[in-house]
């Protein structure tokens, strides 16, 4: 599925999942997305998933409560890491975006950076 334009609302909350994701290690449930974007209802985040998920950023398990996957990039990185990174991916069968959050994350927790 190719990736469509998003809406300032739609990219606020896929920061967002990024940003959880890293820090928690999991993916925010409806409550927690809608607080952050200061919607008083669930139905906000809902809605805002399924157009993203319409648009091919995320893909959704029917079912299993907060188990949203990102769909990669675009990432902001030099070409040189970016072929290197989906050369890794194409030969360990992972998405970029989860190799570069389990990175991240191990980096932010004092992990080796060598």
């Amino acid at each position: 599925m190719t990736h469509t334009s998003i809406t300032d609302r739609q990219k606020e909350l896929l920061t967002f999942l990024r940003e959880f994701h890293v820090k928690h290690g999991t993916m925010p449930g409806l409550r927690e997305m809608a607080d952050h974007l200061g919607a008083t209802s669930k139905t906000t985040p809902f809605h805002l998933l399924q157009r993203l998920e319409e648009r091919g950023h995320i893909k959704r398990h029917p079912h299993r409560h907060q188990c949203i996957e990102i769909v990669d990039g675009p990432w902001d990185i030099p070409d040189t890491i970016e072929a290197e990174l989906h050369a890794f991916c194409k030969t360990s069968g992972r998405q970029p975006g989860a190799v570069i959050g389990t990175a991240l994350l191990l980096y932010l927790r004092g992990g080796n950076t060598q």
